[in-house]
C-alpha cells in the first residue's frame, strides 16, 4: 500500500492536480458493498456512486440528470426484499429501481413528507450485482424533491 502526502495548502485554490506515474503493473479494486451478518445491505449516499452531473445541491437529493448506483456481493442466491427510507420536499418524483433486469417503477407523488415505502422483492443470484436508482425522466436539470436517506436489501422471508 503507498500514500501520497500533497500539502495543506493547495497551489491553485480552484485547480489542483496529483500526477502519478506508475511502472508496472496496476491492480485496480473494483469495491462493493458486502453483506452484513442478517445478510442485508444498507445502501445509502455515502457508499453510493454517482453518475451525471454531480454538484453540491445533490448530496441527498436526486436531479433528473443525477442517478446513483450500488455494487452489492451477494453471497446466498435467495429472493430479495427492498425497502426505501425517503424524505419528499417540493416536486414530483417518479424513480426506476432496478436490479438483476429486473425493474420497478416507484411513485412517490402521493407519498407523505417521509416514510419507508417497500419497493418490492426480487431473486438475486450469487455474485456482485449493481442496483440503480435512476430518475424516470431524465431529461430535465431540477430537482425531483426526495431525498433518499437509505435502500435496504434484505432475504425475504
Amino acid at each position: 500500500m503507498f500514500f501520497i502526502r500533497v500539502g495543506k495548502k493547495a497551489v491553485d485554490e480552484r485547480l489542483t492536480v496529483v500526477a502519478l506515474e506508475i511502472d508496472g503493473e496496476v491492480e485496480v479494486v473494483n469495491p462493493y458493498i458486502a453483506q452484513t451478518s442478517d445478510g442485508s445491505f444498507e445502501l445509502n449516499n455515502a457508499n453510493a456512486f454517482a453518475h451525471g452531473v454531480y454538484t453540491a445541491k445533490s448530496y441527498k437529493s436526486l436531479y433528473r440528470n443525477i442517478w446513483k448506483s450500488w455494487d452489492v456481493m451477494i453471497e446466498k442466491a435467495s429472493k430479495y426484499k427492498a425497502t426505501i427510507d425517503y424524505k419528499v420536499g417540493k416536486g414530483d418524483a417518479d424513480l426506476e429501481f432496478s436490479i438483476a433486469g429486473q425493474t420497478v417503477a416507484v411513485d412517490f407523488s402521493d407519498k407523505d413528507t417521509s416514510g419507508t415505502f417497500a419497493i418490492g422483492e426480487f431473486d438475486l443470484a450469487i455474485g456482485r450485482q449493481t442496483l440503480n436508482l435512476k430518475p424516470a425522466d431524465a431529461d430535465k436539470l431540477e430537482s425531483l424533491g426526495i431525498a433518499v436517506e437509505k435502500i435496504v436489501l434484505a432475504p425475504a422471508k
